[in-house]
């Protein structure tokens, strides 16, 4: 996972920095839908987040 060198700082800083953006970008998707749609209606969408992770890796990784 961290490759040859194990866990330092440059493969956390690398590796929590790339975590961190996409949260940022959940979160911006989740707020900015609140504004357009109900609210019953985001957090549905939301909530089935982990089912498309699911599917997706089915689908394009050959996972099980």
């Amino acid at each position: 996972m961290f490759g040859n060198e194990g866990l330092n700082f440059k493969t956390f800083v690398k590796s929590s920095g790339q975590f961190c953006l996409l949260w940022t970008i959940a979160n911006y998707s989740y707020f900015s839908a609140l504004g357009k749609i109900n609210a019953a209606d985001v957090t549905a969408l939301f909530s089935t987040c982990s089912a498309f992770v699911y599917v997706l890796s089915l689908l394009l990784l050959g996972e099980h």
